[in-house]
Order: structure tokens, then C-alpha cells, then sequence
């Protein structure tokens, strides 16, 4: 068990973070700084990412959830790898999520649920996603590949992001 709280301002992790089960990552200061992740990031069955203080997160690498990842602050994300949401919770705060990557997914058992998303990279979503209020970006969103069945509930979308393959089996898109 251990808590990797994660006050300094802005702390760089160049190595691969695992948060195993009874850890917590956590994010629970006011310290201003954008906090960063160059290797992969994996949060074990039993394991949480706790954010309850508004801050900037980025993700350089891929990202697997198989726990708990709870944000209660308007925390700002940044993802430039894959996003696999396997875990037991999901709860994402109204920051803006940015999905960077070239090629990447966003994919797992779990829907992913995201107020706001902006994507200047190209992603493919091959699970449930949700963006309620708002989605943009300058880059490409693909809704399914082809083989594994997706859905994508938007609210509002800025006219600058491209969607793509929105209806063709088995995906589905709702708006």
C-alpha cells in the first residue's frame, strides 16, 4: 500500500508508474505546475488516481485504468498515448481533456465519460465515449475500427474536428 501524492510543483516521472492495488496516485495540493508522465501509467485492480485539486496532468505515454480514477477538481489532462479504461470507476471533471497522439485509442470494458475533450491528434474511440458539453480540436476523432463496436455520445461540436466513420457497423454515434 502507498500514496504517491504529488505535490511538488512540477514533478517529471521519466520510468514507467504503477499504482497497485490499496495505492492511491493523488493529486490533493493547490501547487500550481503541470505534472508529467513520460513512461506508461497503469492503475492496478484496487488501485485509484485521486484529483480533487484543480492542476494540469500530462500523460506522454499510454495510460491504463483497471481501477478507480476519480477527479473532483476541474483538473486539465493531456493524453498522447493510448487510453485503456478497463476499471472499476470512472469519473472525469469538467477540465478539458486533450487527446494528442497520432494513431491512438481510447478503448476498455468501461465507458469513458468526459465533459469536455479537445483532440489535435488522430484518435480512434473503440469504446462507449460520452463528451456532453463540449468536443473540438484541430484533429481527427474515429468513431469504431471496423471490428470492434463503438459508441459516441456527443453534446456540441466545434466545427474545426473532423469526425469520421460516425454510422457504419457496428458503430454508432448519438448527438
Amino acid at each position: 500500500l502507498g500514496i504517491l501524492d504529488l505535490q511538488a510543483s512540477s514533478p517529471t516521472f521519466n520510468s514507467t508508474v504503477t499504482v497497485q492495488s490499496g495505492g492511491v496516485m493523488r493529486f490533493a495540493t493547490s501547487v500550481n505546475g503541470t505534472k508529467t508522465f513520460n513512461g506508461a501509467v497503469t492503475i492496478d485492480n484496487g488501485g485509484s488516481l485521486l484529483a480533487s485539486q484543480a492542476t494540469t496532468v500530462n500523460f506522454n505515454a499510454d495510460v491504463t485504468n483497471n481501477g478507480t480514477w476519480n477527479e473532483t477538481a476541474a483538473v486539465v489532462m493531456g493524453f498522447a498515448g493510448h487510453l485503456t479504461n478497463n476499471g472499476t470507476a470512472w469519473t472525469a471533471s469538467t477540465g478539458v481533456h486533450t487527446f494528442s497522439g497520432s494513431g491512438k485509442n481510447i478503448s476498455g470494458t468501461l465507458a469513458v465519460v468526459i465533459p469536455s475533450v479537445n483532440v489535435t491528434g488522430t484518435c480512434t474511440n473503440v469504446n462507449t465515449l460520452t463528451v456532453a458539453t463540449a468536443l473540438a480540436g484541430g484533429g481527427t476523432l474515429t468513431n469504431g475500427n471496423g471490428v470492434t463496436a463503438a459508441v459516441l455520445n456527443i453534446g456540441a461540436v466545434a466545427a474545426s474536428l473532423t469526425l469520421a466513420n460516425l454510422n457504419a457497423w457496428p458503430q454508432r454515434c448519438h448527438q
